[in-house]
């Protein structure tokens, strides 16, 4: 048995919305002694005992009481793996080996989830985050799956998150596209990507190792906590209430109902009170979080960058890191108010041209459609320019205006030329062309083209006119020469 006292507390609380309660919690505060009870007293000193101190807090899922079963099935699960005798030496004897056997346990737990979940047809679906602190001597072996928290606080030092949400948002910051300070913020902060129960993605735990000393604190908590309140407010509670744990217990959970309360809130409290090293004076700076393999490796002596240093360089350099890391804090702290800066101006300035675009094409509308007014284009009464006139191809063009006829000498009649007979109407058209165009009377084949053109003529002039004289004459003179 060491030396190191320790105090612990634990509670739930439905929440501002919430009908039901699916949040389930556990504390034993000696692993030896198969004691699974609450201590009445918060601040009351408990020695630690050889297999150490558990606690333990689940958060269901699944609605109306499918969450509180799966959460239920897991606590109990692991009150049966604790059992004195179930738990042998080799599964404690190293930190590697006890986180070995705390994941087992919530593998074996998710396993009793799901064949409840068969056998239950009303539960299917359900399941449950789990995380788990056991405290050996000073050293605390954390597992967890989901996202339910594990922190570390010290006075001196502050809070520092021991787990890693198995979640959608943390995959987002692990690979660097999403800002950890954005985070807490992020509308899908509620998707797991690993938890108890969940039949399409197999339960994977993590666990790490770390080093406490005394006055420091191990806090375990639902998301009803950590998703209700940032870090930085709940390490000001601790700060203000560490002293008392059990004002520690009731401030937390205040602080998430004062927050909104939209989920069950849980918390798991437990304090090193004395019997473990002293936080070093000098370098002030968090213990750091080591993951199993990490830890064998310094059980078996080989450099390890979490010695204690030994000389004064060393102790200087972990508070110039601290100095170093507070600076790259703040500048992202600046960046990130920056971007949001940068993104309502963006968004002002969108809207801003939406609405301009918007009455633009309003005032064009009314001033396009509506008549009266001002710097509107005429209607034309007559046919739209834009309209193609069709021309009927099959109108025959009017005839060319006559020319002045060409009155021609008259020439003496022949003998055998009758005296008189019917003068026969000609065209001005035909009249014009014979006069211009009339070979000699002497020419017989002249006269026969000159009377076929005539002919011709006629048939597209329909206006005739009576000959002269002088035309008559010319065609007795023709038809003499034909007969000859």
């Amino acid at each position: 048995m060491s030396d190191i006292t320790i105090c612990l507390t634990a509670a739930t609380d439905v929440g501002v919305y919430r009908k039901n309660n699916e949040d389930n919690f556990i504390v034993c505060p000696d692993v030896s002694v198969d004691n699974w009870t609450i201590p009445q007293d918060p601040n009351g000193i408990i020695p630690l005992g050889s297999r150490g101190s558990l606690i333990v807090v689940a958060d269901g899922m699944g609605g109306m009481n499918a969450g509180e079963v799966a959460s239920d099935i897991a606590v109990h699960t692991v009150k049966d793996c604790f059992a004195p005798d179930k738990v042998t030496p080799e599964d404690f004897a190293t930190p590697a080996a006890a986180c070995k056997f705390m994941k087992q346990v919530i593998l074996e737990a998710d396993n009793r989830i799901k064949k409840h979940a068969k056998k239950h047809s009303d539960t299917s679906g359900m399941g449950t985050t789990i995380v788990m602190a056991w405290l050996l001597d000073n050293t605390a072996c954390v597992a967890w799956c989901g996202d339910s928290r594990a922190y570390a606080f010290h006075p001196e030092t502050g809070l520092r998150q021991l787990s890693k949400d198995h979640s959608y948002v943390q995959s987002l910051v692990d690979s660097g596209q999403l800002l950890p300070e954005l985070a807490f913020d992020h509308p899908d902060s509620n998707i797991i990507t690993s938890s108890l129960g969940d039949f399409v993605n197999s339960a994977s735990p993590d666990s790490v190792v770390t080093y406490l000393h005394n006055g420091e604190m191990l806090l375990l908590c639902s998301d009803g906590l950590c998703g209700m309140i940032r870090d930085n407010e709940t390490e000001q509670i601790l700060q203000q209430t560490h002293e008392d744990l059990d004002a520690c217990r009731q401030a937390l959970i205040q602080g998430a109902l004062n927050a909104g309360g939209h989920d069950n809130v849980t918390v798991a409290l437990l304090k090193v009170l004395s019997g473990a090293p002293d936080l070093p004076p000098v370098t002030n700076t968090p213990t750091r979080t080591l993951s199993p393999t990490e830890v064998e490796q310094q059980a078996q002596g080989e450099d390890q960058a979490i010695e204690e240093p030994s000389d004064i360089e060393e102790l200087v350099k972990p508070a110039v890191e601290q100095n170093a890391a507070n600076d790259l804090d703040a500048k992202a702290k600046a960046k990130v108010e920056e971007l949001k800066k940068n993104k309502k101006k963006g968004r002002k300035f969108f809207w801003t041209l939406f609405i301009l675009l918007l009455l633009a094409g309003g005032l064009y509308l009314l001033w396009r459609f509506v008549p009266g007014m001002p710097f509107q284009p005429k209607q034309c009464e007559g046919p739209d320019s834009n309209q193609v006139e069709i021309v009927d191809t099959n109108i025959t063009p009017p005839s060319p205006e006559p020319e002045t006829p060409v009155v021609v000498p008259e020439t003496p009649k022949p003998e055998n030329a009758p005296a008189s007979g019917p003068q026969k109407p000609q065209s001005t058209t035909q009249q014009t062309t014979t006069q211009q165009t009339t070979p000699s009377p002497a020419n017989p084949i002249g006269m026969i083209i000159e009377k076929q053109q005539a002919k011709t003529s006629a048939t597209t002039e329909p206006t005739e006119k009576p000959q002269t004289d002088a035309d008559a004459s010319n065609e007795a003179t023709e038809t003499n020469s034909e007969e000859e």
